[in-house]
């Protein structure tokens, strides 16, 4: 690349590249420091990324980046004038002769251009033949560097194997691999062979070892065993075989209450018996510390307790390799269908896997959950367009479909996006459904997802909304004049530009990182910031345009609680709730979504939280699913969010007239009663693997403002209060007579008594409110207590805590008080209008 300078004084810019993987890749490679992103590195930043394929056989392919040594363009003056990247979530940022942390910190570039001059530096991009070994070889070859060959054979219980992994590298003091030279994958005849940079000295031994997915290492061991050697002098020839032991193969087929296949999602429980040896890699204080592979990419991780899973298609069978052991299965569906397990008779008891042998499982799981008139969709999915993604169309639709999504709205990062070609080619179109969307990402003041929107074939990103507002080359900077668009300017734009439907709505997405960085006050009536000038630009944005304090825009729609575990659930409830009810109390109608936010896989945040949306009743299937009446929904705040529990309520006047507001397709969320009298009548439902015993009803009755800030550091972000708090007692529902002194009790009904496991709870319970004086929103949010009610593991697996959950029969003892995902649901407002 060459830079020239025009202009009459030198310029010092920042130089270098930015990466994106562009595809299912599931390897990063960073020699010396392993496998996986490792965040941030220095000295000659030689990178590469490889497929893994998860079917033997499968195409596979590698690419990389190696730049030319360092040139130095003027002397090192400084420690920090050493080539350096940052990778994060499939982004690498390259910077040519300069620490990244020092670039963040404003350390003047090293990189000079005099006027009228040219300077230049020179990177190489490599495509290999998904070996894996590519990037490391070519940079030998642009060092110089003396080499020898390392190649074998890696066989499974005496078979050849294709995409085995094997992974050579300098040893620790302890005979371990330590820092990753090279990396290899095998070809479909099971055998590898690459060169490996030979040591200065001789007698300097190099460390290797093979793996392969859901397959024990050599000799059985929990840890690889690592196979010296050494390559002396260059074009040494070390061939080392690898002798893996047999797998197993776990098949389970799936059907429903009816007999008849559906996607769904096998779960095995236990413990890895080839577990993945890791090794901390850099930190950033933003980012936190990497962890890195010895094989594999362990960014996108499983869940503690979760050996493996799988999807199953629309024909109902999964089908995979697993190391020989003890395991639980568990096949599920998300939140409207029961689970079925290997606790359940006939089975009661764990399996065992045996090497060589295929185990067969056969599973009925029901729908259990009734939601006529609403449909389930995820409003935040990112897959392989966006930079930050690298799951393919085909994973990401067979995923929602097995954990029981009905519409995927597409929403990557600047690209319109369409499932519905992929879930076609799937043949799941039965059970899953797709909506157009984008994520508009402003790198200063927040994400705003539109939907539904159309796409431009004529361009690459289909048609994507440019928050930035166009400008010159160049030119496209405050001091030039060229701002940020304000929130209100991205709401005009997302809703009449050309891509744009008369249905599209926008949300907020994680509105802390709005509400907050623009410290817009929702207790504040109206609504406004207390931005300085200085402080919009700090965020690109017009210090003088709209008015100093008011920011605000009232979005339709507010995404509260966005993933899949206990600390999104937190954000939820304690830093964002409070927010949406301080706009609930001005009479600021904004719809509470829940979606994942997914932009992985393997750690299982698809099956996260999800809002279901009325729909009139011809639509109540995915097939006929109208992306346009789903945006109406969320704009009339006609949904519910849950996970693991469904929600609806009504209120129902009490003056004899029998006006009811709810959050169905016909009607109104508004209902007036003479007097002021009104009875708020709440219905919950679950599976049985979800539990709960709480029922929150939040309101603005009697004029109290329910939100309360966080604390002093988080100004902008608001808790809620509850106005009253209902407990089942003890989140036993067998305790059906009062015993417990609970508000409620949760009745236990089984509409498929054939199948083991379909039970469902649920409660129906009302609570009058009287004489109201003014208008008065109320909102209900159904919980399962900590300590009290079981989490919901392995449905949704993430935090369950290690400490108390040693051996297998701890993993599925119910693990009550042990960390876990709790069952958590909640309904948009319905109003009674004074």
């Amino acid at each position: 690349t060459e830079f020239f300078n025009n202009e009459s004084v030198p310029l010092r810019p920042y130089v270098g590249d930015w990466l994106n993987t562009a595809g299912e890749v599931n390897g990063f490679f960073k020699p010396n420091p392993g496998i996986g992103e490792a965040i941030t590195g220095q000295d000659g930043p030689a990178m590469g990324w490889f497929a893994e394929p998860t079917i033997d056989g499968a195409d596979r392919f590698e690419y990389g980046y190696v730049p030319e040594e360092q040139a130095k363009f003027q002397p090192a003056a400084h420690p920090f004038h050493v080539g350096s990247y940052v990778t994060v979530s499939g982004v690498t940022i390259i910077l040519h002769d300069i620490l990244a942390i020092a670039a963040l910190i404003g350390f003047p570039s090293p990189f000079e251009v005099g006027a009228g001059e040219s300077s230049t530096y020179t990177r190489h991009f490599v495509v290999g033949d998904g070996m894996g070994n590519a990037t490391v070889e070519l940079s030998n070859a642009i060092t110089e560097s003396n080499t020898g060959t390392v190649q074998g054979c890696v066989t499974v219980g005496g078979i050849p194997t294709p995409s085995a992994k094997v992974t050579v590298g300098n040893l620790d003091a302890s005979g371990d691999i330590d820092d990753v030279l090279a990396h290899f994958v095998t070809d479909a005849t099971g055998c590898y062979a690459g060169e490996v940079e030979v040591p200065e000295e001789a007698g300097e031994l190099y460390g290797a070892a093979a793996a392969k997915l859901g397959v024990l290492y050599e000799g059985g061991t929990e840890v690889p065993p690592v196979t010296t050697f050494e390559l002396h002098p260059a074009g040494d020839v070390e061939v080392l075989d690898f002798a893996l032991p047999a797998s197993g193969t776990l098949r389970v087929e799936v059907s429903d209450e009816t007999g008849v296949a559906i996607p769904a999602r096998v779960t095995v429980v236990g413990f890895d018996p080839s577990p993945e040896p890791t090794r901390l890699g850099t930190a950033l204080p933003t980012f936190g510390q990497s962890t890195l592979g010895l094989f594999h990419d362990v960014n996108d991780r499983l869940s503690f307790g979760v050996v493996a899973f799988d999807y199953t298609g629309a024909d109902g069978i999964s089908e995979f390799r697993i190391e020989p052991g003890s395991y639980h299965v568990y096949v599920s569906r998300g939140t409207e269908y029961s689970a079925w397990s290997t606790l359940l008779p006939p089975i009661s008891g764990p399996i065992a896997v045996g090497g060589g042998a295929v185990t067969s499982l056969e599973a009925t799981i029901a729908r259990v959950v009734d939601t006529p008139g609403f449909v389930s969709s995820d409003f935040h999915v990112h897959g392989i367009v966006s930079p930050d993604s690298q799951v393919s169309d085909a994973n990401r639709v067979k995923q929602f479909a097995g954990e029981g999504v009905e519409n995927i709205v597409a929403t990557d990062h600047h690209v319109h996006k369409d499932y519905l070609p992929a879930i076609a080619d799937e043949g799941l179109s039965g059970w899953v459904s797709g909506t157009v969307g984008e994520e508009i990402t402003t790198f200063d003041y927040g994400h705003f997802n539109s939907y539904p929107v159309t796409i431009d074939p004529s361009v690459p990103s289909g048609g994507s909304t440019d928050w930035g507002v166009a400008a010159p080359p160049g030119r496209d900077f405050p001091s030039y004049g060229t701002y940020n668009l304000p929130p209100e300017g991205v709401w005009n734009l997302a809703t009449t530009n050309a891509q744009s439907t008369p249905a599209t709505t926008v949300q907020v997405n994680h509105i802390d990182s709005h509400f907050e960085p623009l410290k817009i006050d929702t207790s504040q009536v109206p609504p406004r910031d207390d931005s300085s000038a200085d402080d919009r630009l700090a965020r690109r944005l017009d210090p003088a345009s709209p008015p100093l304090g008011e920011l605000f825009f009232p979005f339709p729609a507010l995404e509260l609680w966005n993933g899949y575990n206990r600390n999104h659930q937190s954000e939820f409830l304690d830093e964002r709730i409070g927010i949406w009810m301080n706009l609930l109390d001005q009479d600021i109608s904004t719809t509470a979504i829940a979606d994942t936010d997914t932009h992985t896989f393997r750690n299982l945040r698809t099956a996260g939280a999800r809002s279901w949306t009325a729909a009139s009743p011809w639509t109540d299937t995915p097939a006929a699913l109208d992306p346009a009446e789903v945006a109406a929904a969320v704009d009339a705040g006609r949904a519910v969010g849950g996970q693991g529990v469904y929600v609806q309520a009504r209120l129902l006047a009490d003056d004899g007239s029998g006006a009811v507001a709810s959050l169905e397709h016909e009607g109104s969320t508004r209902v007036a009663s003479a007097g002021g009298d009104v009875t708020l009548e709440i219905r919950v439902q679950s599976p049985a693997w979800a539990e709960w015993d709480t029922i929150e009803i939040y309101s603005n009755s009697g004029g109290n403002v329910s939100s309360v800030p966080v604390d002093a550091s988080k100004p902008y972000l608001y808790t809620a209060n509850p106005l009253e708090v209902l407990s089942e007692g003890d989140c036993d529902p067998s305790t059906t007579d009062g015993i417990d002194a609970g508000d409620f009790d949760i009745e236990v009904t089984d509409d498929f008594p054939g199948i083991a496991g379909t039970e469902r709870w649920e409660a129906t319970v009302t609570r009058s409110y009287t004489g109201l004086s003014a208008d008065t929103w109320f909102v209900a949010v159904v919980k399962g207590s900590d300590g009290r009610c079981a989490p919901m593991f392995p449905i949704y697996p993430a935090d369950l805590d290690p400490g108390t959950n040693p051996t297998l029969p701890d993993l599925v003892d119910g693990n009550v008080g042990e960390g876990g995902v709790m069952a958590l649901g909640f309904t948009n407002a319905l109003y009674y209008q004074n």
